[in-house]
């Protein structure tokens, strides 16, 4: 894995991004479109037991961006290429799981103003599957498929960790959410085979 690659291919990559940030718009779109029929997702004990850690917004956040390193990353065009159209399978399976079965969360109380103020942005809808923690399982095992050293993923996993984490204490997903969002993504990656780095 080396820095330089981030130039290989770049037109390709650029449109990836352009494209992942419409893809952001597509699912806030969803998310409001469909929040009135949705099913509401029960806050379970474990959830409660998480305590609420305003720090983690910034991790939370963090997420959007982050994804994007290990697909920088590709300088094999067919190996970005499968990595994007396995994250475009994670995307479409959680839209059409919105369409078809949209959840909501229940309105949490006022936890702090940089959370509230992120939550009137991104509404209760979209619950389950969480796509937070989908990309975020999605993403770090993509990230080991790219690299070999132990250094690189532990610091991976313990941001995967974060995210997971801060999606429960920040009362944007159910622990159920977050359970679905990371078994898709990580079937997803395995499907694609991204976890596997190249002999």
């Amino acid at each position: 894995m080396r820095i330089s690659a981030i130039a290989a291919h770049a037109p390709w990559k650029i449109a990836g991004i352009v494209a992942y940030c419409a893809s952001l718009g597509l699912y806030l779109l969803i998310a409001n479109v469909c929040v009135d029929r949705a099913i509401i997702v029960p806050w379970t004990r474990f959830d409660h037991a998480v305590p609420v850690m305003p720090v983690l917004l910034a991790v939370y956040i963090g997420q959007l961006f982050v994804l994007g390193i290990p697909f920088l990353l590709i300088d094999d065009f067919w190996r970005w290429l499968r990595a994007v159209l396995g994250l475009t399978a994670v995307a479409l399976i959680s839209f059409i799981i919105y369409l078809v079965f949209p959840t909501a969360l229940e309105l949490p109380p006022s936890v702090g103003s940089g959370i509230d103020a992120m939550r009137s942005f991104d509404c209760r809808g979209n619950a389950m599957p969480s796509l937070h923690a989908a990309c975020a399982l999605y993403g770090v095992m993509l990230m080991h498929g790219l690299t070999g050293s132990k250094s690189v993923m532990a610091v991976a996993w313990i941001w995967t960790s974060l995210v997971l984490l801060a999606c429960v204490s920040l009362r944007q997903h159910t622990i159920l959410d977050v359970v679905t969002g990371a078994a898709l993504g990580a079937l997803i990656a395995w499907t694609v085979s991204v976890h596997r780095r190249n002999p």
